[in-house]
């Protein structure tokens, strides 16, 4: 049992180093307080479209997620035990 419990964890310790970005974005600069009161206030910026490395890079994650999931409930059957925590009445 803690043979599988170390595997999982490297798998996932593997999968969040893989699918992690290396680039870190800077914060934004704040502006000084006394220029952004005398300036008129701007229209609403237009919404941000998402970009194919991040869509990409969210599907990887959900599929390693569903993978990790699948992982888990398979060897739960392996060990014979319930699957969901909790059992049909039959």
């Amino acid at each position: 049992m803690w043979g599988i419990g170390r595997l999982l964890a490297g798998v996932a310790i593997a999968l969040s180093l893989l699918f992690t970005p290396l680039t870190a974005e800077a914060p934004a600069e704040a502006a000084p307080v006394a220029v952004v009161a005398q300036q008129p206030t701007p229209e609403a910026p237009a919404p941000e479209r998402e970009t194919d490395a991040e869509r990409n890079q969210r599907t990887a994650m959900g599929v390693a997620g569903l993978v990790l999931i699948g992982v888990v409930l398979l060897s739960r059957k392996l060990r014979k035990k319930p699957m969901l925590f909790f059992e049909k009445k039959k």
